[in-house]
């Protein structure tokens, strides 16, 4: 009941999408990805404790704590971040943009922009209580993305306890 079925056919097990599995998996970097996750609390990180830099380094970390085979049958997705959301969703962590691979006809997506996710900078470190948090924090918010990317739905991600 657990698994359902990639754009290429192959079966992808959601039960392995467990906080626990998330923690021990170390596969590849990936540079290259690509909804809807919301901040539902504020615990007090200030924009200005983490700079540009040290963000972009704890998303690579969170990238290659990506438990094994989340991204293996990622197709023609880009990963960014911004700073913030748009006005009308201040409460957005992260977003997918994009056709789930489940929604896509095998011969009709040639030549065509690659699916989005993108990460929010400020509503994230808002969200942390500290640096560690932040990471896993990040690290949550892009398979919540990702998991968009296959079809899967915002309810069940919080029945996994991805939401």
């Amino acid at each position: 009941m657990g698994a359902q079925q990639s754009a290429a056919g192959t079966a992808f097990d959601l039960r392995k999408l467990s906080p626990a599995v998330l923690r021990n998996a170390k596969p590849p970097r990936v540079i290259l990805l690509t909804g809807l996750r919301l901040l539902s609390r504020l615990h007090g990180m200030e924009h200005g404790e983490i700079s540009d830099a040290e963000f972009d380094l704890l998303v690579d970390e969170a990238l290659e704590d990506v438990p094994a085979g989340v991204l293996e049958y990622a197709d023609n997705v880009a990963f960014f971040v911004q700073d913030d959301p748009p006005p009308e969703t201040p409460e957005l962590l992260g977003i997918y943009d994009g056709v789930p691979l489940t929604e896509r006809d095998s011969g009709a997506f040639s030549f065509v922009p690659p699916d989005t996710i993108t990460l929010f900078k400020h509503p994230l470190i808002a969200y942390a209580e500290d640096r560690e948090h932040l990471r896993e924090e990040i690290l949550v918010t892009i398979v919540h993305e990702i998991a968009h990317h296959y079809g899967i739905e915002e309810d069940r991600l919080h029945e996994l306890g991805w939401g």
